[in-house]
This record gives structure tokens, C-alpha cells and sequence, in this order.
């Protein structure tokens, strides 16, 4: 519905809602690759056995992005897992709520939550849900009966991707040359060599 805010500014409610589509999307999409990867992770047990992966599930009267059932020796586990564009500590501690909402306390089910990056901070959080994590990066902490899988340190990929696309753009490089004659982008590739300066 069209009408003003507080401020005084135009406002759409059909126009916001239609910003909103593309982060559901995307969410959506990046649900294939986070099975893939927790199940290539998961392969690295040797006594575990992948019994079968389901994406968006019901349960109850909520959704999960990923459900997947494996076997540890005699009994079976459920890791329930929550995919997110975002792995900020804000949308980790939203959707470690969520899970630990969904699971029961008969010991069946594992939360994880899965993001492209989980920082540091976002993995004290899960920490303190007892939920686990795994990003595209390569770090993951999933603990259930006997597997522990732990690892930390891998950088974020897609900070140095956004870096290396912005200052070999043509924008970026319109902005560096400034129209001026000077070979900027030369300059920076020659910024790796050290000069000697002796004082006046």
C-alpha cells in the first residue's frame, strides 16, 4: 500500500517486498552447493555412511533448507541445516535460534548452520547454541556422538575477488588514469619495487 512515512518520503509497499526476492533467491541457490559440501566433509569419516539428503523439508509447522540423514554404526542422525546468504555473528545467531527450535532433545538431530563465510565471530556464536557450522571457504566445526571436524584459518574468497574486480574494471581504471596522461594502472604494477630515496 502507497502512502508516507514518518518523514515524510513515498513509500511502496509492493515496490520493498519486491527488493527483498533476490536475498530469498540467492538463498535458495546456494542451498545445492552447501549439501554438496557438507557431504564431501562428511565423506572424510570413514565409519559414516550417507543414508540421503532432502532439501526443504516441513517440519512442524516450519521449513528447514536442508535435512540430511546419515548413519553413525547402529544408529541414525539428522543434521538440520540452515542456509544463508550472510554468515555475519547477526544472521548465525538468528538462524542458531531457529534450529535449536527444531531440535528435539532426544539427541537425533545436529544443527548446522551453513554460509559462503563464517567468520570468527559468527562461529562463537554457534558455539554458544551448540550448532554447527561449515562455509564455501573451507572452515566447519561439527561435533555429534564420535566425529569431530574442525577447521579454521581458511580467508574469505570473495573479499579478494570484490578487491581484484573493482581496481581492474574499466571504471576503476577510468578513475585511476583521471584522464590525465598518467598510466596509474602502471604505476601500481611497478609498486612492488623498492626505491632508494636519499634525504636533500
Amino acid at each position: 500500500m502507497e502512502g508516507l512515512d514518518a518523514r515524510g518520503f513515498h513509500c511502496d509497499g509492493a515496490f520493498q517486498q519486491m527488493l527483498k526476492m533476490p536475498e530469498r533467491v540467492k538463498e535458495g541457490d546456494l542451498t545445492d552447493e552447501a549439501g554438496r559440501l557438507l557431504n564431501e566433509t562428511l565423506r572424510t569419516v570413514p565409519f559414516l555412511e550417507n543414508r540421503r539428503s532432502r532439501r526443504r523439508v516441513k517440519l512442524g509447522r516450519s521449513e528447514i533448507d536442508l535435512l540430511i540423514t546419515i548413519r553413525v554404526g547402529a544408529s541414525e542422525r539428522r543434521l538440520l541445516c540452515e542456509v544463508k546468504a550472510s554468515g555475519q555473528p547477526r544472521v548465525a545467531r538468528q538462524a542458531c535460534l531457529q534450529l535449536r527450535s527444531l531440535v528435539p532433545s532426544n539427541g537425533r538431530d545436529y544443527p548446522v548452520f551453513i554460509a559462503p563465510y563464517v567468520s570468527q565471530d559468527a562461529a562463537a556464536v554457534c558455539g554458544e547454541y551448540n550448532v554447527g557450522y561449515l562455509d564455501f571457504a573451507g572452515n566447519c566445526r561439527l561435533a555429534f556422538d564420535r566425529v569431530y571436524i574442525f577447521r579454521e584459518g581458511h580467508p574469505n574468497p570473495s573479499v579478494r575477488k570484490r578487491e581484484l574486480r573493482f581496481l581492474y574494471s574499466p571504471k576503476a581504471e577510468r578513475i585511476l588514469s583521471g584522464g590525465h596522461g598518467v598510466d596509474f594502472p602502471g604505476l601500481l604494477r611497478r609498486a612492488g619495487r623498492c626505491r632508494k630515496v636519499r634525504a636533500a
